[in-house]
């Protein structure tokens, strides 16, 4: 997070992004919440839908922009996936300023699944 503004805003898009939001960009332009400092194509890897996940009412929902699939318990490989919403000015500049990430949201409804993702991660690291 910059503490005040930055010569060159477009350098952000090089940048690894921690989480992504579906966001109402034109809602926020009107209501003088963000304005427009530059300009930069969309990086490669954004430019196919991205799974979402949708936090449990009685299952976790997996969407890839065109079905739905439903996991119990969900997979430690889908504990980063972005949520499926659209969230409000405050809430994207919290979650940015608190170092929110989306497996927070898992841990939420799920503590125990901690352990478990924790795991995960070390397997993986040991994968060759």
């Amino acid at each position: 997070m910059f503490k005040g503004r930055i010569d060159d805003p477009s350098v952000l898009a090089d940048e690894e992004e921690r989480f992504l939001a579906l966001y109402w960009l034109p809602g926020a332009i009107n209501d003088s919440e963000v304005e427009h400092v530059g300009h930069r194509d969309v990086p490669t890897r954004f430019k196919t839908w991205p799974l979402f996940k949708n936090h449990p009412i009685s299952k976790w929902r997996i969407w890839d922009g065109v079905t739905i699939e439903t996991e119990d318990p969900l997979k430690p490989e889908h504990y980063d996936l972005p949520q499926f919403e659209l969230v409000s000015h405050a809430t994207l500049v919290s979650r940015i300023e608190s170092g929110w990430h989306p497996r927070d949201e898992v841990f939420l409804y799920n503590p125990e699944l901690r352990e478990t993702y924790e795991k995960w991660k070390r397997e993986q690291s040991q994968m060759p």
